[in-house]
């Protein structure tokens, strides 16, 4: 699944979030909560198809289910939050460009990088000369 997808999916279940706390509170768009489960249950089912996340894994373990045509609006919203906070906690894991993990303590950096402007935040040897004190 490209990078690009988990985003459209992670932005499609914050949307679908956002909708069921606000009908939760006002009472409203109870006509679109099966717009609202048909939309969560195609994103968790794209999701665990893909063989090469951790939602391969999730689905074979049956954390997440589909919800049925009878969920409420709460319930929608509840199971497209839990969702997104994976969907948004797995973009913290770092990957080189060919899928590759990199673990956190690595530092990457590529030939592309010509200019210095954020190197500045490196400390230098000689930047100890103002700490003399004498």
């Amino acid at each position: 699944m490209t990078n690009a997808s988990r985003k459209m999916i992670a932005r499609l279940l914050t949307e679908v979030k956002r909708i069921a706390a606000h009908a939760s509170l006002t009472g409203s768009l109870e006509d679109g909560k099966q717009v609202m489960i048909d939309t969560y249950n195609k994103c968790l089912a794209a999701l665990q198809l893909q063989p090469d996340t951790d939602f391969a894994e999730i689905a074979a373990l049956g954390i997440f289910a589909e919800l049925p045509r009878s969920a409420s609006i709460d319930e929608v919203g509840v199971a497209a939050a839990l969702l997104v906070s994976l969907l948004q906690g797995d973009k913290k894991r770092r990957v080189l460009p060919d899928g590759t993990p990199v673990p956190p303590h690595v530092r990457v950096v590529f030939d592309d990088d010509e200019d210095d402007e954020d190197d500045d935040d490196e400390k230098h040897e000689d930047d100890d000369e103002d700490d003399d004190w004498d």
